[in-house]
């Protein structure tokens, strides 16, 4: 996708006992924090959530996303050369 990336976001990650292990206000300002952090980078972002991706549904989100992506290229094209520096070059190790 070039310059574009996508989140997920699902209510388990904002609840106790799902992915939060802190207050919610904590998980939603880090959130907001990185996002604002990596589209510094000039890059475009879009937010999914499960009934974007429910089956009768992915008509209309793929329409957007695409529409997204498409205004993600034409404000900074494809080209992630200037990101070299935060590729990743080895998989990433699982939480124990």
């Amino acid at each position: 996708m070039g310059r574009h990336l996508v989140e997920f976001d699902g209510r388990v990650k904002y609840q106790r006992g799902g992915l939060a292990d802190r207050p919610v206000e904590d998980v939603v300002w880090e959130e907001k924090r990185r996002q604002d952090w990596l589209c510094g980078f000039k890059l475009g972002m879009s937010r999914l959530v499960w009934d974007d991706v429910r089956p009768g549904a992915w008509d209309r989100t793929r329409t957007w996303l695409a529409r997204e992506v498409l205004d993600t290229r034409a404000r900074f094209g494809t080209s992630i050369d200037d990101l070299a520096a935060y590729v990743v070059h080895e998989p990433r190790r699982r939480a124990a």
